[in-house]
């Protein structure tokens, strides 16, 4: 098509999506953290949003059926927490329109036709909008590090979502703690190139008995919508769990420098003291050198105007201190 007419020609086909900005239809999405972030509690809330035609995160939803494909977790774990969200939907006067199937350690690989058909015959016959791999490094024998080896994965992916044009939500993880998403992320580019839609997740904060209270999704610059990072608050009853849009939040891009961060406002909201650099750097006891420490304490004083730093006497040291009045914590909302 010529340039002019392509310029003006009218789309005849925009792309859609499940849940707006967060999981597009018929493609790849993924979600990444280190362990124990919330992905699978978060990704599991978002399925039985589509069957119960919920908004997820304050975004309405297209409805349908979901198929979750889990070797991550144990499945009395697994039980409990579908029973509890499922309740969490009802509570709110949702009822369930749609069907959710979990094959749970099924033996299904990607990268292996031979176990396909099971899996294959469930499909056709639930036809999901949605397909929620939990998590990806169990369901193939791949090389993760070699691009020409998570090609393999991503073309039977795209197989996958071909049998009933199903979205696919891979949840995977990151080999490091620190960097940018794509730096982190585990194995080649060849899986992040394939996403419409990547997304990061974070613990914010937790209780006191180390339950998850807060996450963040921070979703990363991809094809199409991308949403604001956004803070979840997970409310827990004796049988039932709902997630809470808790407000829009602004992460630093390397994950190390947030958690830091975040940590450091914490112990000045905890004890109130004024603090110098080498009283934060001792408080860390050696998890960040001298230059992260101010790079952290920089961002909470010039960028964030969470801390106010000021002179001890004439000629004296500088001490940081909590703004007055003291800020609630951007990430977690605590004061």
């Amino acid at each position: 098509m010529k340039n002019g007419k392509f310029l003006i020609q009218p789309l005849t086909h925009k792309s859609k999506h499940i849940i707006e900005g967060i999981i597009a239809t018929n493609r790849l999405n993924m979600w990444a953290s280190i362990p124990g972030e919330g992905k699978s509690l978060v990704a599991t809330a978002l399925g039985y949003s589509i069957p119960y035609e919920a908004p997820f995160l304050n975004t309405n939803t297209t409805g349908g059926n979901v198929m979750f494909l889990d070797s991550e977790n144990r499945y009395d774990i697994l039980r409990g927490r579908a029973i509890k969200i499922k309740n969490g939907y009802e509570k709110d006067g949702y009822t369930m329109k749609g069907e959710v199937d979990f094959q749970h350690y099924s033996g299904f690989l990607l990268d292996d036709k031979a176990t396909w058909k099971p899996i294959e015959a469930e499909i056709k016959a639930l036809e999901p909008s949605l397909i929620v791999i939990d998590h990806l490094a169990c369901f193939h024998h791949q090389d993760e590090d070699r691009e020409k080896s998570m090609k393999r994965v991503t073309i039977a992916i795209e197989e996958l979502m071909a049998i009933k044009s199903s979205s696919v939500l891979v949840l995977h993880h990151f080999n490091k703690s620190e960097g940018s998403f794509f730096k982190r992320l585990r194995g080649s580019s060849a899986l992040y190139a394939k996403t419409d839609v990547a997304c990061e997740v974070r613990t914010l904060s937790k209780t006191n008995d180390g339950l998850l209270e807060k996450v963040g999704l921070i979703f990363q610059p991809r094809k199409d919508v991308t949403p604001a990072p956004c803070r979840i608050k997970i409310e827990e009853g004796q049988d039932w769990i709902q997630l809470v849009h808790d407000g829009a939040f602004v992460p630093l891009d390397d994950a190390k420098l947030d958690r830091i961060t975040h940590d450091i406002y914490h112990t000045f909201l905890d004890d109130k003291d004024t603090k110098k650099v080498t009283d934060v750097k001792d408080i860390l006891a050696g998890r960040a050198s001298e230059r992260e420490t101010r790079d952290c304490l920089y961002e909470l004083h010039e960028k964030r105007g969470l801390l106010n730093l000021s002179r001890m006497g004439k000629g004296g040291e500088y001490h940081y201190c909590l703004a007055n009045p003291p800020k609630p914590c951007p990430w977690c909302m605590k004061i």
